[in-house]
């Protein structure tokens, strides 16, 4: 850093000269080679507006670079940022606003500094009131957005503050305008859909309002962007909790599910045709996330406990769901009974529930049930199934479970699987798993019951 650089821009008295050497550091930007957090600071106080617009701006891009952020996460330089944005917000300051913001998001950026200086000094509650009386600047809510965002990716402390100063609600107003435009503003509404999420991976636990929710639901019915489906259904999909279920449900939340996943299928058919093979993969990556993305929204969210079964066996979304899978070529589904038993004994219970839930649709859809009961039993479905349950009896979650037992109610009906079951002794797993769960609903224990009543009847008649 060159200490003498830094003073001589402080010492420049002539507007015009100090104009053209700020507008230097911002074309250089995070390539700038000095140190000049101390005059910046300073130059935030200037009584000239274009002079602290022009500072600001210069912050902006400076603290682009990874090396030069800690020297600018301040007091003294986020302090007067945030005053300016709790200011109203009119044409005329338009310009400074936005580079306020900008500067914001990008301090933020893997910088804990910045965010501990910004809760301080109360930005979010800043950053809300400014997003509430933004109403005709979609590029201010969009930076807005990205700041917070930023912001609160640093941890539950900062996502914390979000869900305490009312961001969920400014979310939702986000959301419900852009559902009455005629065309939605793709980029705030992913940024929006991100802050969700940042919020559920921080605090998994956290109950989002119901009409969240719902708005979330009404923008992947309206969406044609692949991005934000995919957030749409991610967030969907963290909502396990059995009165969400039944809104949701009440709102036709399965039915749009599947409805979205046929349309981007045939998307995907009509996109790919006479596309170049490069692009062509690359919309395909884009859909196997949807595809991804729809099953496990569809597991956690829209199946109901007590209808899991059913809906396997009868439902809409088993044959649509079985018709994305061999289009999946990543390698959590490629259709192939052998990987799918394999994967139930995964270490992570998502995958565990993946491959459970996919067997099942295809058990349910298949049109050889005799060809696919083969390849479960030459797959050691039985083995597979003990090792799962007594390697897991402490910790397998309850919806995983529930989704075992399911596929274990729905094959148990055939001769070949039920005594592969018998042979590899599922019931007395079964039993074990039972006895050592509290937390198991009676619904599950009745259900496991069923199961192993079916594989003892084999016993007996042995």
């Amino acid at each position: 850093m060159d200490a003498g650089k830094s003073t001589s821009l402080q010492n420049i008295t002539d507007f015009g000269e100090l104009k053209a050497k700020l507008n230097d550091i911002i074309r250089e930007g995070n390539n700038y080679e000095h140190d000049v957090s101390s005059c910046l600071k300073e130059l935030l106080k200037s009584s000239d507006d274009s002079i602290v617009l022009l500072s600001i701006k210069a912050i902006s891009e400076v603290v682009k670079c990874d090396e030069k952020r800690e020297t600018y996460a301040q007091f003294e330089i986020i302090e007067p940022i945030l005053n300016i944005l709790s200011k109203e917000l009119i044409p005329e300051n338009y310009d400074i606003f936005k580079q306020c913001l900008r500067a914001l998001g990008n301090l933020c950026c893997d910088c804990d500094t910045s965010r501990k200086i910004i809760l301080d000094c109360n930005g979010v509650s800043i950053i809300n009131n400014m997003l509430s009386n933004t109403s005709s600047f979609d590029d201010i809510k969009v930076l807005g957005c990205k700041a917070l965002l930023n912001y609160a990716i640093g941890g539950e402390e900062f996502s914390g503050s979000l869900t305490a100063n009312g961001i969920i609600e400014q979310v939702k107003k986000i959301i419900s305008s852009e559902l009455e435009r005629d065309e939605m503003n793709d980029d705030l509404l992913s940024t929006t859909l991100l802050i969700l999420s940042v919020i559920n991976d921080n605090d998994p636990q956290y109950h989002f309002p119901d009409d969240i929710n719902i708005a979330v639901l009404k923008i992947l019915k309206e969406t044609e962007n692949v991005e934000i489906s995919e957030l749409c259904l991610e967030h969907l999909s963290t909502q396990v909790r059995e009165h969400v279920k039944i809104l949701l449900a009440k709102e036709g939340g399965v039915e749009l599910i599947c409805s979205r996943l046929e349309e981007l299928m045939q998307k995907q058919a009509s996109d790919v045709t006479g596309i170049e093979q490069e692009a062509s993969e690359c919309e395909k990556s884009e859909v196997n996330q949807i595809q991804h993305a729809a099953l496990s929204a569809v597991r956690n969210l829209m199946v109901l406990a007590s209808n899991k079964e059913k809906v396997a066996r009868q439902g809409r979304a088993a044959p649509l769901l079985l018709r994305a899978l061999p289009n999946i070529e990543e390698h959590h589904v490629e259709g192939c009974v052998r990987i799918l038993v394999s994967m139930m004994v995964a270490s992570h219970s998502v995958m565990q529930n993946e491959a459970i839930t996919s067997l099942t649709l295809q058990a349910v859809r298949t049109d050889d049930i005799d060809e696919f009961n083969a390849q479960l039993a030459d797959a050691e479905i039985g083995k597979h199934v003990t090792v799962l349950v007594e390697t897991n009896c402490a910790k397998l979650p309850p919806e995983v479970a529930e989704n075992l037992l399911a596929f274990l109610d729905v094959t148990a009906d055939y001769e070949l699987v039920l005594c592969d079951y018998f042979e590899n002794m599922v019931h007395n797993a079964l039993h074990k798993l039972i006895d050592s769960r509290q937390d198991f609903s009676d619904m599950i224990k009745k259900r496991a019951s069923r199961v192993i009543s079916k594989i003892c009847c084999t016993m007996d008649e042995e």
